[in-house]
């Protein structure tokens, strides 16, 4: 790798730590890689709330609609 991964969570935590930038951010990365993204996040950031979008057009909305209620 180049490195591409730890680098963006570095600068999200340099943007919530720092700058006070919460987000929420909009990261796109290959369905083969997100796992790997999200582990990432878990290890290095752990402060910063992850969130998987993947599915149908009708499970995404079902997610974003959990998600807003915080469940």
């Amino acid at each position: 790798g180049l490195g591409k991964t730890l680098e963006t969570i570095a600068l999200l935590g340099f943007l919530n730590q720092y700058m006070n930038i919460k987000g929420p951010h909009l990261v796109l990365v290959p369905l083969s890689t997100l796992g790997n993204w999200m582990n990432e996040f878990d290890r290095f950031c752990p402060s910063i709330r992850t969130f998987r979008l993947h599915g149908t057009k009708e499970e995404r909305e079902l997610m974003l609609k959990k998600l807003r209620r915080g469940s």
